[in-house]
């Protein structure tokens, strides 16, 4: 595979996923957002609401051992474990290579 690719997916409420390929080293945590913001938009069919309109969101990943890494969007400021991280590197913020699970709070 390509060096310093992800497979990130993301649970919905509905119980319904996205899924897309990102670059830990080059795509930053506010890219990851807006793509599921923009799906939010864009496919009604997955049943959210439109995310940018709302007072917020998180995407929980799991972390070993036994934690979970929050990253929050709210009032337009991102942050990744309470830290402002919009700008970070997905690596930066904690994600590996090979695949990573979010879910989606809203």
């Amino acid at each position: 595979g390509t060096p310093g690719l992800t497979t990130i997916q993301v649970r919905l409420p509905s119980g319904k996923r996205l899924q897309r390929r990102f670059l830990v080293e080059e795509h930053t945590v506010d890219q990851l957002l807006a793509w599921v913001e923009r799906a939010s938009v864009e496919d009604a069919s997955l049943g959210l609401p439109v995310l940018t309109a709302c007072e917020g969101y998180s995407l929980m990943k799991r972390i070993v051992p036994g934690g979970q890494l929050k990253l929050e969007r709210a009032g337009g400021s991102t942050k990744v474990g309470g830290q402002d991280a919009g700008g970070k590197t997905l690596r930066d913020a904690g994600f590996e290579t090979g695949g990573e699970a979010l879910t989606l709070q809203l």
